[in-house]
């Protein structure tokens, strides 16, 4: 009981400030053009800045250990399976203009606010290793996963389609901060107190900023016609922590990698899903529908899987 007590409390606060957001669109406070200028905000200049500030305090050491690149292993290799089970039903089941917005949906994590921002909550700055770790590998393959996909059956070649991608990895806010932060973690550089302390309150407002956005996205119109996007959700809520939390606990990864691992895996669709389909001429009313019942379903699996996490432990 007492695991369930503490997973409520770490979780609800987050979906507490989304539905503020959502609240707030409705009561027309913010526009979309407000969440849009935000979220360009919090990706480009307040979760950078945090990034930045934990890594480059990080130990080095543990960066490079093998056990960090075993961890690394188990998460391209499992968000593979992931990828492949997914296209295998969608090849099937999914009307071929859906299969690549259905497919992405599936797997694209929401890891770096939602899952951070309930990560940090739980345990701490113990994680910064390991998620900064896992959002230089995780933000790459996501976008060349779904590069891949879109361009299936569009007038570029798919070689085309992935270099583009890369450039876009490579310009990364989020993946320039994390590089930098470990340069100087490396180079064992001292920060200057007042920066330190300037990108940190920054990140600070970034976090609620972008869980207001991720709200203010929201609409419930139409919703619950949409059968794909509730398959998808099953595959992103349910299905993908399953297949990478169970082998992880027979692996022995310890209490804090294995809820970091079903974090990853289990967080809602990405907003970035959404632009990606739109960008690409996918499904973008799938894509939305993906995104939003995902992170409402979102609020329940959590708190069930990392309270079955701590009961395990």
């Amino acid at each position: 009981m007492d695991q369930i007590i503490v997973a409520i409390e770490v979780v609800s606060p987050v979906f507490l400030i989304i539905a503020l957001g959502y609240f707030l669109r409705y009561k027309k406070v913010i526009d979309e053009s407000f969440i849009d200028m935000a979220m360009k905000v919090v990706f480009k200049v307040c979760l950078p800045g945090l990034l930045f500030i934990k890594v480059s305090a990080v130990d080095i050491g543990q960066v490079a250990s093998g056990d960090s690149l075993k961890f690394i292993l188990l998460v391209v290799i499992m968000t593979m399976i992931l990828f492949t089970i997914a296209k295998l039903y969608a090849n099937k089941f999914v009307e071929e203009a859906k299969r690549a917005t259905f497919i992405q949906g599936s797997y694209r994590s929401n890891y770096v606010i939602i899952g951070y921002t309930i990560l940090h909550s739980l345990l701490g700055d113990a994680i910064i290793t390991r998620m900064a770790l896992l959002v230089i590998v995780a933000v790459p393959l996501y976008n060349v996963l779904a590069i891949w996909l879109f361009s299936e059956d569009q007038s570029k070649s798919r070689l085309q389609n992935i270099l583009t991608a890369l450039s876009k990895v490579v310009t990364n806010p989020l993946i320039i901060a994390i590089v930098l932060g470990f340069i100087v973690a490396a180079l064992e550089i001292r920060v200057p107190i007042i920066l330190t302390s300037t990108i940190s309150k920054l990140g600070a407002c970034g976090t609620p900023l972008g869980l207001i956005g991720i709200g203010g996205y929201m609409s419930f119109n139409g919703l619950f016609e949409d059968k794909d996007a509730f398959i998808a959700t099953i595959f992103k809520v349910i299905i993908a922590p399953l297949i990478i939390v169970i082998p992880a606990y027979m692996m022995g990864y310890s209490y804090m990698d294995v809820c970091i691992l079903y974090v990853l895996f289990g967080s809602p669709a990405a907003i970035s899903s959404f632009i990606m389909a739109s960008a690409m001429n996918g499904d973008s009313r799938l894509a939305a529908n993906i995104v939003i019942i995902s992170t409402a379903s979102s609020l329940f699996t959590y708190i069930v899987g990392l309270s079955t996490i701590a009961m395990l432990y």
